[in-house]
């Protein structure tokens, strides 16, 4: 079920209420991302700035299945977080030049995100971290 604001989707009924209990049903009615804080963590040691970050956030937000990959268009991004389309299109290309996501060209449609780069690459700073070096 669409919320009131296009592209949210309304909360599973009866998620963590702790949410709620923190955020106010207004808010929480809206949608929610989860954002593992591994990522929040290992920020500057993948490299991504805040920016970046913000806009990794942003795809997580339309990323709901791991199969149905995000693809919000550059200048819904670029309104939503209030950057100019030329700063998402750097962003992404340095995200995708540092090896944390791939692009998929979709012609006559939006780009398609991949972010299992990013999920890869943060899993392997974990593992050396935890002194698993991993090949």
């Amino acid at each position: 079920m669409k919320s009131n604001i296009e592209g949210l989707e309304k909360p599973v009924i009866g998620g963590d209420p702790s949410l709620t209990k923190k955020w106010g049903d207004k808010i929480i009615s809206l949608g929610w991302a989860a954002v593992p804080n591994a990522l929040i963590r290992k920020m500057s040691i993948l490299g991504i700035n805040p920016t970046e970050f913000v806009i990794i956030c942003y795809l997580i937000v339309f990323w709901w299945e791991k199969e149905s990959l995000p693809f919000p268009a550059i200048s819904k991004m670029a309104d939503e977080i209030g950057v100019s389309t030329k700063t998402i299109e750097r962003s992404m290309a340095s995200l995708k030049n540092k090896g944390l996501i791939q692009i998929i060209k979709n012609k006559g449609h939006s780009n398609i995100y991949n972010m299992a780069p990013l999920i890869e690459r943060l899993t392997t700073v974990i593992n050396v971290q935890e002194g698993r070096h991993i090949a």
